[in-house]
C-alpha cells in the first residue's frame, strides 16, 4: 500500500501574476488578516483578495482600473493598520 501523503501545512510560495497597475499588495498585522479579510468580502466586487501569506500579514488585492479608485479608498478607511507596498515585500 502506498505511504499516505501528509503534507507540510504551508501555503504554495508561488505569487500569483499581477496586472500591472491592477493590484495592491497590502501588509498588515497578522492578526488583523482575518478581519480584513471578512470585511473586504463585502467588497468583492471591487477587488478580489489573495491572501499571499497571511502568517506575514501580505494580501495581494486584485483589481480593474475602474475600481482602483474606490478600492484604495476602502483600504484606507478600514479599521486595520495597513501598509500598501510594493511587490519586493514577499
Amino acid at each position: 500500500m502506498a505511504a499516505r501523503y501528509k503534507g507540510n501545512n504551508r501555503l504554495g510560495q508561488v505569487a500569483p501574476e499581477a496586472a500591472p497597475g491592477h493590484s495592491l499588495w497590502l501588509r498588515m498585522q497578522p492578526a488583523d488578516v482575518h478581519l480584513f479579510m471578512t470585511l473586504i468580502e463585502g467588497y468583492t466586487h471591487l477587488a478580489f483578495p489573495v491572501q499571499y501569506n497571511p502568517q506575514q500579514g501580505v494580501i495581494l488585492l486584485h483589481t480593474t482600473p475602474d475600481f482602483w479608485k474606490d478600492i484604495n479608498e476602502i483600504v484606507r478607511t478600514l479599521p486595520v493598520r495597513i501598509n500598501a507596498s510594493s511587490p519586493s515585500i514577499v
